[in-house]
């Protein structure tokens, strides 16, 4: 996308307005909700590309509450349980409004920008996190050159590109730092951690010379352990939801695609660090994306593809496709 395209997006969208919720399998619902249009019964569904998503807790304690044993839109995502959790959602640029060139190593499948959704933390966590390392730090276990929301405390983003002509959009990545990099900082050992100047947390041995705060071990060991538990089972599908409903509510894109493993290296120039597989294998299978020979239109023209493909030996590089234009599902 080019800088200005992403600009125009956030100029219309409501800045740091967007509240998302999510809870444990909440995707089922939603893409039931987009594939069943009018109504559909639960055998029509089973015997669609659908199906796995009946399978799902959430989804069959609603079946269970249709009465004439139809799927309707309005009940695939309603009485949401109580341990639902708010996310907000914001919108920033990749590269940054810095950049003036977009290079290899930031990892995009062509040479423009990509609009990036961050996933940010809101709600109770927030209170427990400002408790222990203060109201006014939200990086103590970002990283400052990944597309993190510096004014807010971002879980994960995700990373997209928009082909508006064609009506198509591509999911280049989901990441999150912040639950890895707790973890790690707590295995770094130690009795007492600090905040330093940059606000990250670190063992207190490191000596920073300038210290925001102190944290003893039991206060980060209940965060990582306690206030993080509920995000790290939920945070790769939360992010891929939240991105599909963003890119079909408010974008009114449906036709998504979202790289395999094999295009990763390929288009993203990954061959040296290559992602970790699941996010790119069973991530998508659950979400019901199809895996295709075509490819989006965008990058039918990309330049360099052969000589990419023939580094990592390769014939050809396919892609997942979610094509919520395709027919409902209907009686």
């Amino acid at each position: 996308m080019q800088a200005q395209e992403i600009d125009f997006i956030r100029d219309c969208l409501p800045q740091n307005r967007t509240l998302f919720y999510y809870y444990k399998d909440r995707y089922a619902g939603l893409l039931l909700k987009y594939a069943v249009a009018d109504g559909a019964s639960v055998a029509t569904v089973k015997k669609s590309r659908w199906s796995a998503l009946l399978n799902r807790p959430v989804v069959r304690n609603r079946i269970a509450n249709c009465g004439d044993g139809k799927l309707y839109p309005s009940a695939m995502d309603s009485d949401w349980p109580t341990d639902t959790h708010p996310f907000r959602l914001t919108l920033s640029r990749w590269p940054s409004a810095a950049a003036h060139r977009v290079q290899a190593w930031q990892q995009t499948s062509r040479r423009q920008h990509n609009l990036v959704l961050h996933v940010n933390f809101a709600g109770l966590h927030n209170d427990t996190y400002a408790r222990i390392f203060g109201r006014e730090n939200n990086q103590a276990f970002a990283i400052a050159s990944h597309p993190v929301d510096e004014r807010e405390i971002t879980l994960s983003w995700a990373r997209l590109d928009l082909d508006w002509e064609n009506g198509e959009a591509l999911i280049e990545e989901i990441q999150s730092d912040w639950l890895r990099y707790a973890a790690y900082r707590l295995q770094a050992g130690g009795d007492r951690f600090v905040v330093d100047h940059l606000g990250q947390v670190v063992p207190a041995r490191w000596r920073r010379r300038q210290v925001r705060r102190s944290v003893s071990r039991d206060e980060l060991h209940r965060y990582v352990q306690d206030t993080l538990q509920p995000y790290r089972r939920m945070w790769a599908e939360l992010t891929l939801a939240a991105g599909i409903w963003f890119l079909v509510e408010e974008i009114g894109i449906r036709r998504i695609f979202y790289h395999t493993f094999e295009s990763s290296l390929v288009y993203k120039h990954m061959h040296a660090a290559p992602p970790p597989r699941s996010l790119y294998t069973d991530l998508p299978t659950r979400f019901c994306f199809q895996v295709q020979d075509v490819k989006p239109e965008m990058l039918k023209e990309h330049r360099g593809i052969r000589r990419q493909l023939k580094r990592t030996r390769m014939q050809t590089a396919r892609f997942h496709l979610l094509d919520l234009n395709a027919p409902a599902i209907k009686n």
